[in-house]
């Protein structure tokens, strides 16, 4: 039901918005890590972020071609993309607050030529 919601006309507008995209448009380490500069689309908006990556490890999958776990963390504010839904609750609070934060699992694999 709430990924229902999150797909339809309050949030994501999947019907018109089926994907959202990543580009990347630079990298430099950070600590033990990376941060990952680019450009988000949602919903057609288009915003510069910064990602947070951690390398989890590398291994050769079984075929012998390498592969790198990482994660990555940001942070964006909803109303930058046009999801502006709101409802206010008895308690007084909001049913979704304003900033979004974003966790990611990434398995990237080596690509051959």
């Amino acid at each position: 039901m709430r990924d229902d919601h999150l797909r339809s006309a309050d949030f994501l507008e999947v019907q018109t918005y089926p994907t959202l995209t990543f580009t990347s448009t630079g990298i430099r380490r950070h600590g033990e890590g990376f941060l990952v500069e680019g450009d988000l689309t949602i919903k057609d908006v288009t915003r510069r972020i910064t990602a947070e990556v951690e390398i989890s490890g590398f291994t050769p999958g079984h075929d012998g071609v390498p592969r790198a776990g990482c994660s990555a963390t940001f942070d964006i504010d909803r109303n930058d993309y046009n999801v502006t839904f709101s409802k206010v609750l008895e308690t007084g609070g909001v049913m979704a607050g304003d900033r979004v934060s974003i966790q990611l699992s990434i398995l990237a694999i080596l690509q051959q030529s």
